[in-house]
């Protein structure tokens, strides 16, 4: 590895990220079939599901339409911590969802985040 050590370092972490939104899909899509779910959120029909699977991605796409300024403004470093504290923001209403519009609010923030 020697010298290239970092360059390998950083394809790792963007490659678990990689997985990590793959594996939120997945969640989201096994969690979808729990009665527990369907009743707490009122049983969303498939528009509801499917506005709610798709907010991350929508967050995802507006996120990333800022990154790159933001990167310029304040910094990589900068934006990747204020990142993360989005992302950590939107799990937290994600998983202290009391209805459905806060579980898509938080998927919304989450996107944000990550994009």
């Amino acid at each position: 590895m020697g010298k290239h050590a970092q360059t390998y370092l950083v394809g790792a972490v963007s490659a678990l990220g990689g997985f990590l939104f793959g594996y939120d899909t997945g969640v989201m899509s096994s969690i979808q079939e729990i009665d527990q779910w369907k009743r707490y959120f009122h049983n969303p029909g498939p528009v509801g599901v499917g506005v709610i699977v798709s907010l991350l991605t929508a967050g995802c796409f507006v996120g990333s339409l800022c990154g790159g300024w933001l990167a310029d403004k304040f910094s990589r470093r900068r934006t990747i911590m204020f990142a993360s504290l989005v992302v950590s923001l939107g799990a937290a209403i994600q998983s202290g969802s009391q209805n459905r519009a806060m579980l898509i609010v938080g998927r919304f923030i989450t996107g944000l985040g990550v994009g």
